[in-house]
C-alpha cells in the first residue's frame, strides 16, 4: 500500500471561504507530494478595517482546527486584511501562534517582505486586480517595513467579470497585468503580485526573462518562506529566480 502519510504539514488560513481552486493546484505544482497544504477559511467579508476587525476576532479558532490537524506551521493567508490590520498586529499574530500551538507561525504578506530582503530589493512596484485603495493600505504597510512602493497598477475592473474567466484567460491576464506594473515602474526593484485566489505563479518566469527583475506572488513566497528557507523542500525550477536558487 501507497504510504500516504505526508513529512511536512503546511497550514493556511485562508481570507474567505469563495476562493477559486488554483491555489491547491499550484501549490502542487511546485512542491514535493509529501508535503501537504490543509486550509481553512477566515471569513474576509470586505476589504475594510471593519470586516477585517471583524475576522480577526475569528483567527485563534481558526488557527486551533488547523494546529488540531498535527499542522507543523500555521500561516494566515491574505495581504489586504492583514494590512488593514497593521503591522504591529500581524507580528504579534505571529509570535502569538507559535506561543499558542509550540509551532511557528506566519503571514504571507510578512513572507513576501522576508523574499524582498533575501533578494536584496529595497523598492518594488504592487500589481493586484484590487481597488487603488485597497493597494494603498497594502503599499503602507511595505513601507511600514521601510520597502519603498515606487509604483502601483490597480485593474480593479476585471474583479466584475470574474466568475467567467477561465484558467488560461487568468493566467493571461497576469502576465499582462505584471507587465503593465513593470514597464509604468521601471525604477522598481521587484515586483510583487498579491491576490492568492489568482493563478499567479507561473508569471515569475515570463516576467522575469523579460524585465530581469525578480517577481514573486503569495504562493512563491509561502513555499520560498515556509519550506524552502528551512530546507524541507529544495530547489524548485521553472516557477521564477526566488524559487529556482532558494538560497
Amino acid at each position: 500500500m501507497t504510504d500516504l502519510m505526508p513529512k511536512y504539514v503546511l497550514g493556511t488560513v485562508l481570507p474567505r471561504g469563495d476562493l477559486s481552486s488554483y491555489q491547491p493546484y499550484q501549490f502542487y505544482r511546485m512542491v514535493p507530494r509529501d508535503v501537504l497544504l490543509t486550509s481553512i477559511p477566515l471569513g474576509v467579508k470586505a476589504f475594510t478595517t471593519e470586516a477585517a476587525q471583524a475576522a480577526f476576532s475569528r483567527y485563534w479558532d481558526r488557527a486551533q482546527l488547523i494546529a488540531e490537524k498535527d499542522a507543523d506551521r500555521i500561516v494566515q493567508m491574505g495581504v489586504p486584511p492583514a494590512c488593514l490590520m497593521g503591522r504591529d498586529y500581524i507580528l504579534k499574530l505571529i509570535d502569538d501562534t507559535k506561543s499558542r500551538f509550540g509551532v511557528p507561525g506566519g503571514a504571507d504578506v510578512e513572507m513576501l517582505i522576508q523574499c524582498l530582503e533575501h533578494l536584496g530589493a529595497r523598492t518594488l512596484a504592487i500589481g493586484t486586480f484590487f481597488t487603488p485603495q485597497v493597494n494603498q493600505v497594502i503599499a503602507d504597510y511595505f513601507e511600514s517595513a521601510e520597502l519603498r512602493v515606487v509604483g502601483q497598477t490597480s485593474w480593479n475592473h476585471i474583479v466584475e467579470r470574474r466568475q467567467t474567466i477561465g484558467l488560461k484567460e487568468g493566467m493571461d491576464l497576469i502576465v499582462e497585468l505584471g507587465r503593465a506594473t513593470l514597464k509604468a515602474a521601471p525604477d522598481a526593484d521587484a515586483l510583487i503580485m498579491p491576490g492568492g485566489s489568482w493563478p499567479t505563479v507561473h508569471a515569475a518566469e515570463v516576467l522575469e526573462a523579460e524585465f530581469g527583475k525578480p517577481v514573486i506572488a503569495n504562493y512563491t513566497a509561502l513555499i520560498w518562506s515556509a519550506l524552502q528557507d528551512p530546507g524541507i523542500v529544495g530547489p524548485i525550477p521553472g516557477f521564477g529566480k526566488l524559487l529556482a536558487n532558494p538560497k
